[in-house]
């Protein structure tokens, strides 16, 4: 295997823990990411970490708009579950309160799900709420399941759910998305 410099080491070790390497620099980075998010412009240490994982496991990262993605596991995705993931992140992409400065990064359960089924038309909402969860909320902890306060338990009232989107999966998101 061919010999990795500190920042190819911060790129793969990060693919591994958070299965996401964003290539948009936030403040709050280390100069050691930022480095290492310059590295991954270059087609050659693009090419060497595709060539190491695929050596080390089999596979190599998707690469999306110049985001890394590093779904390893027991199971790869289905067609359909690959379908999801990207509506999904589109349908958060364009959710207005996240295209805003606003402090606030909830989005509606019942909002996304509807917009994902919109484009994966072949599953039901149901279905589809499940595998949204199982893939952003267990699996990548992208997202975080949250209720803003509603009625107490011996209400009647219907509860809106939302998901609180990780600040990991903010920069990726702003850089698919520009103003």
């Amino acid at each position: 295997m061919a010999e990795l410099q500190n920042s190819e080491r911060l790129i793969i070790n990060t693919l591994f823990d958070h299965t996401i390497f964003t290539s948009t620099p936030t403040p709050d980075m280390t100069n050691a990411t930022v480095a290492a998010i310059n590295a991954l412009k270059r087609p050659r240490v693009q090419r060497k970490i595709t060539r190491y994982l695929k050596d080390l496991v089999g596979m190599g990262p998707d690469n999306y708009q110049e985001n890394l993605l590093f779904l390893l596991g027991p199971s790869q995705l289905a067609a359909d579950d690959v379908h999801i993931l990207l509506a999904t992140l589109k349908a958060i992409i364009n959710e207005p309160n996240l295209q805003t400065a606003e402090t606030t990064r909830l989005v509606t359960t019942e909002k996304i799900v509807r917009q994902v089924r919109s484009e994966v038309v072949n599953l039901d909402e149901k279905i589809i709420y499940r595998r949204i969860t199982q893939l952003f909320v267990e699996r990548l902890n992208l997202l975080t399941p949250d209720r803003i306060d509603g009625p107490t338990p011996d209400q009647t009232e219907f509860v809106t759910e939302y998901w609180d989107v990780s600040q990991i999966l903010m920069p990726w998101l702003s850089a698919w998305w520009t103003p």
